[in-house]
Formats: C-alpha cells, structure tokens, sequence
C-alpha cells in the first residue's frame, strides 16, 4: 500500500465557498452547466405571519449580516446552515394571532476549519442581534454541496490521484468522484479532529455512462475539508468491470451491457 498526502490549501477557498444548486456535479462538463448563484434582494420575499413560518429571503439575508458583523465570526468560518429557532414558549405559538408582533430568531451553524470545531450561533432577527454562541467541539454539521464541489476541484488538481489513475491507464477526463461520508476507521476520524469524507472514484465514457458500473478499485481517497488536505492510499491495481452496465433501452439490447 503507498499512502501520500497533497496539501492544496487555498486561501481564498477557505473564505468563501461559491454557493451550488442542490446537485452535486461530479464532472466538469456538469459544472460548466451550473447557473451563477442566485442572491435574492432584500423586500422580494413573501412577508411571514406565523411564527413557525419558514426563513424567508429578508430573514436569510439579515442573519448572514448579522454573523459577518459579529466579533465572534471570523472570516476564515464557513456558515454551513441557517435555520428557524423556533420559540421556547410554545404556548405564545398556539396563543398566536395575526396582529401579535412577531419575535423571530435563526440558528446558524458555523464551522471553524483553523480550530476544527463546530458552533452554533442564535441571532435575534427581531432586535438585530447575535443572542448566543455555543461551540460543539464532537460533532459535526452535514456536508454541504459548495464543500463537495471544492472537494472535487481538489481531487481534479492532485498530483497522487493523477499519478494513481494514471498506472491504470485512466485519463482524470473520464473519473467521476461522487462523495460519501468517510465512515471511522480509527481516532483520526473523529469528528473532534478533523472534517472529512471519502469520495468514491468511477470511469464514465459519455455523460450518460452508468459509472457506477466501473468503480476505481484498489484506492481509498480522503479528502480533508478544514485542512484541504487530499490522501491518497494506493493499495493495489484492481481491474475495472469490462461490461457498460448501461440501463437504458440501447444498453439493455446490447449482448456486452452485463
């Protein structure tokens, strides 16, 4: 087994994560296709008359300030969610009516890759203020789609992965790395330590090849979303599945489909 580790860490990557649609490209012909992020302007958004009613635009957006303003955020932290608090008196919830004022309040769940932890801001979007921080230093927020497509630009752009699919006679062009959470393997893995997962790696021949068909065996690939540290373990050159395992109507006819 060779076991090698690329750091690409990126400054500017590390600041600011580009926001995604809700589909993971794992291609770049995929990624040429995904539209510019979509910043809704403040005053657009349907007015809220309940309490439980969900984060409108307006809301999304005064929270966002709200965090950049604060001492407690720094620009390195990534808001990874941001979701309704609802309130503590949920009697005030069933005694609602339409002209009670309405008191509003956000979690935000932050990630802090320089300290490899977790916190969890409450901004009060009725008074403008950031109310709580807690830091959760054992757990760890879903992955989100911005990490996994930075992910796979690391992944595209690392010197050992091109030197292991290259052994195998695959050209970066055809990989498909479609991510999965890491699992544990041992202490290194706690979500404590570090932020990671382990993407799967597949050859696709047309865009409408069925990759999961032709999994790239042999390689264990972790990707570290707090250090953008790539780790490549090499254990053995596995041979690809031949057949196109396609499931479409040409594929199914095709006697070298399975």
């Amino acid at each position: 087994m060779v076991k090698t580790t690329e750091n690409n860490s990126d400054t500017a990557a590390t600041e600011q994560l580009a926001a995604h649609p809700a589909q993971i490209p794992t291609h770049p012909d995929e990624k040429k296709s995904l539209p510019a992020p979509n910043i809704v302007p403040d005053g657009v958004s349907p007015p809220i008359q309940h309490p439980l009613d969900p984060l409108n635009a307006d809301e999304i957006n005064l929270t966002t300030r709200l965090l950049l303003a604060s001492s407690k955020f720094q620009k390195h932290m990534r808001i990874i969610a941001i979701t309704p608090n609802e309130p503590d008196n949920k009697q005030s919830v069933l005694d609602y009516k339409s002209k009670d004022q309405l008191q509003r309040r956000a979690t935000a769940t932050v990630r802090d890759p320089k300290g490899r932890t977790t916190y969890e801001f409450v901004v009060d979007l009725t008074n403008k203020t950031v109310e709580k921080c807690t830091e959760y230093k054992n757990g760890q927020p879903g992955l989100t789609f911005d990490e996994m497509v930075e992910g796979d630009d690391l992944l595209r752009a690392n010197k050992d992965l091109l030197a292991a699919f290259a052994k195998r006679n695959i050209k970066m062009d055809d990989v498909v790395f479609y991510p999965f959470s890491s699992g544990y393997r041992d202490e290194t893995d706690s979500s404590s330590k570090r932020r990671i997962y382990r993407p799967y790696a597949a050859v696709r021949k047309h865009p409408e090849d069925n990759y999961y068909a032709h999994h790239i065996d042999g390689l264990v690939i972790t990707v570290d979303l707090d250090s953008f540290t790539v780790e490549v373990e090499d254990h053995a050159i596995i041979p690809i599945a031949p057949k196109s395992g396609n499931y479409d109507p040409e594929g199914i006819k095709s006697p070298d489909n399975v």
